[in-house]
C-alpha cells in the first residue's frame, strides 16, 4: 500500500470505540488514521488539521454529534462524515452522514472506504426519511428516488443492482447523491 493512496481517516469517540473503530479498519490496507479525538471538538480539530477523507464520529459523542458534522462538512466539504453506533435517522440525515454502522458491523472498514469513494450505506428508515424529508422529488433524479424507494422498501443493495444489472456501487453512488442533495436541501 501506498500511502499516498491511502484513504485518510479521523476517528473521533471515547477510547473504546476509538479502539473499536481502529481494529475494524487495520484489516484494510487501504485505510490510514491519521488522527483521533476523545470529543467532537477535538474531531473537528483534528480534521482541519489532516483534511481527511473521512471522519468516523461514534454517536456517543452526544449532541456535539451534529454541530460537528456540520463543521467539518462546512469546512471540509470534500470530507466524508461516517457514524458509527445506533443512530436515529433524523439525527443521521441531519447530520449529513453518508453511512451509519453498527459497533461491532463487519462491513465497518467497507463503509469507510466506499464513503471515501462517494458511496452511501443508508439503512431503510433513513432511505424512507430521504424520501419524505429530504429533497424533493422534482430535486431526485429518477435513479436515485427509485433507489431510495428500494432501500426503504429493505430491498439490498445487491438485489437492486441485479435487478438493474448494474454494479452495486452504482447504487450506492446513486444513495449518497440523495444524501448529498438532501444535505443542500437542509443546510444551504
Amino acid at each position: 500500500m501506498s500511502d499516498v493512496l491511502a484513504t485518510s481517516v479521523v476517528v473521533a469517540g471515547d477510547d473504546h470505540h476509538r479502539r473499536t473503530v481502529r481494529a475494524a479498519l487495520a484489516g484494510h490496507p487501504d485505510l490510514r488514521v491519521v488522527a483521533e479525538a476523545g470529543d467532537a471538538g477535538g474531531a473537528v480539530m483534528a480534521a482541519a488539521q489532516t483534511v481527511p477523507d473521512v471522519v468516523v464520529l461514534h454517536v456517543d459523542l452526544g449532541p456535539d454529534l451534529a454541530r460537528a458534522a456540520h463543521r467539518i462538512e462546512h469546512d471540509l466539504p470534500g470530507t466524508a462524515v461516517v457514524i458509527v453506533g445506533p443512530c436515529p435517522p433524523e439525527l443521521a440525515l441531519d447530520t449529513g452522514a453518508v453511512a451509519v454502522i453498527a459497533d461491532d458491523a463487519p462491513e465497518l472498514a467497507d463503509a469507510v472506504w466506499g464513503a471515501s469513494r462517494g458511496e452511501a450505506r443508508l439503512d431503510a428508515a433513513l432511505a424512507a426519511l430521504l424520501l419524505t424529508d429530504g429533497p424533493t422529488g422534482a430535486e431526485l433524479s429518477p435513479t436515485e428516488a427509485e433507489v431510495l424507494r428500494r432501500l426503504a422498501g429493505h430491498d439490498a443493495v445487491e438485489r437492486i443492482a441485479a435487478d438493474y444489472d448494474v454494479p452495486a456501487r452504482l447504487v450506492r453512488v446513486h444513495a449518497r447523491a440523495a444524501v448529498d442533495r438532501a444535505r443542500v436541501a437542509r443546510h444551504g
